[in-house]
């Protein structure tokens, strides 16, 4: 009769042991200094845009909006990859299209850190063509860019293929005066 209970009794046990482990140990959180084995080159940027925000940071200054944005580009490069996300989602929340015209300059030249790079792309793609396109076309112009592919796909869904010895950047002006 002990035989017949201890089997089920087993596998009771076994069960709960794993729902404890499910529920309880994977839920707790890694502390993120131990996920992220990379540290900022400038650990008093870091702790500012931690400890405040950079939305503070940037109520908080006496600069403009260009060149506050300025400043956080020129902080990307010292920031750890998260971080720099963060940077690049809010620089791209706070642009106008102006200001968005002039930092994708940067993309285009490709001196912004890999980890900024597609909240730049993608905040690029929601601007107006007048923003947008040029910046789709000096890209696809370029031998080798990593963003060349997926410009280059995008000018040819909106305006085909230019035709032979003509660049993307002449045919885009070409196609924004048209319009």
């Amino acid at each position: 009769m002990k035989g017949r209970f201890l089997l089920p009794a087993a596998l009771l046990l076994t069960v709960t042991a794993l729902m404890f482990f499910l529920f309880f140990v994977s839920s707790y959180d890694v502390p993120q200094q131990q996920i992220e084995k990379q540290k900022p080159a400038d650990t008093k940027t870091s702790q500012r845009a931690s400890a405040r925000g950079i939305s503070t940071d940037m109520a908080q200054s006496d600069l403009d909006l260009p060149s506050r944005i300025r400043s956080l580009f020129d902080d990307l490069p010292k920031l750890n990859e998260r971080e720099q996300e963060k940077y690049a989602e809010e620089i791209a929340e706070l642009s106008d299209d102006n200001t968005a015209a002039e930092w994708s300059k940067k993309l285009i030249s490709n001196s912004i850190p890999q980890a900024a790079v597609r909240f730049f792309f993608n905040d690029l793609l929601n601007r107006p063509p007048q923003v947008l396109h040029p910046f789709l076309a000096e890209i696809a112009d370029q031998l080798e860019h990593p963003l060349k592919e997926e410009c280059t796909e995008s000018l040819e869904f909106l305006y085909d293929r230019p035709p032979a010895g003509i660049n993307w950047n002449h045919w885009v002006k070409e196609k924004l005066a048209e319009d």
